[in-house]
């Protein structure tokens, strides 16, 4: 868990799948990567998808469009 006390970071290494969940309304999240952003290369999965929703006890009050629609993993 991450805090803007502690000021620690978290390095996720390239290919992982990885995720935020804020748990606070004013919360920021900054990010650094290898490469420009490009929208086309994006690839996602839902918070909620049955295949990974079974290893996290999320309760998701608000997720954005874009991250409600990624297809199932079943498909």
């Amino acid at each position: 868990e991450l805090n803007g006390v502690e000021r620690q970071s978290v390095m996720v290494p390239k290919g992982c799948a990885h995720a935020f969940l804020t748990t606070s309304d004013d919360t920021r999240v900054v990010y650094l990567s290898d490469a420009p952003y490009t929208p086309s290369a994006e690839i996602g999965v839902r918070f909620n998808d049955p295949v990974v929703s079974k290893f996290f006890d999320i309760n998701a009050e608000v997720v954005s469009k874009k991250d409600s629609e990624w297809p199932s993993l079943k498909t």
